[in-house]
């Protein structure tokens, strides 16, 4: 078998040296249904990935559904994940269904600021943000002729644009 076949990440990495081979985890999705995290399933497959994949290089956390469920539980789920594999994780697939314009800004600066500023997620990705053109209604951040919800307005100022 080609080792491309038998190990894409080394493959993805000969090919592109500077890109990150990222594990992805829905468990964020999931935990409002269940009430709480899966505890204990994302390091054991992390473990499976990094013997059979090497090198995986990081863990990305899909973040829908986070306005479910407490700030804290959220940090405590990446904290576990850290500790237990020795990766940093990214945020990805963050979106906020959210109707109500304060909410959702209060909800977007209370993660983003929390995340931010933890050293061991190097990055956040907001999934979608054109109102009317995403996946889910009330995630969009700004219209498709610029005017930004509070949201956005507080994103683009914390990132000084």
């Amino acid at each position: 078998m080609p080792e491309a076949e038998a190990n894409p990440p080394a493959a993805g990495a000969q090919a592109s040296p500077t890109a990150v081979a990222t594990l992805a985890q829905t468990a964020a999705r999931t935990m409002p249904a269940t009430g709480r995290w899966q505890q204990g399933r994302a390091p054991a497959l992390v473990g499976v990935a990094l013997a059979l994949l090497n090198p995986v290089m990081a863990i990305g956390a899909q973040g829908h559904d986070v306005d479910k469920v407490p700030l804290s539980t959220v940090q405590t789920y990446v904290a576990d994940l850290v500790s237990q594999t020795g990766l940093p994780v990214y945020i990805t697939e963050l979106d906020l269904p959210i109707a109500d314009d304060s909410q959702q800004a209060t909800i977007l600066k209370d993660f983003v600021t929390a995340f931010w500023n933890d050293p061991n997620v190097p990055g956040i990705t907001y999934w979608g943000y054109i109102v009317g053109l995403t996946w889910r209604s009330n995630t969009g951040l700004m219209t498709s002729d610029g005017t930004m919800r509070p949201a956005m307005t507080w994103l683009m100022d914390f990132l000084g644009r």
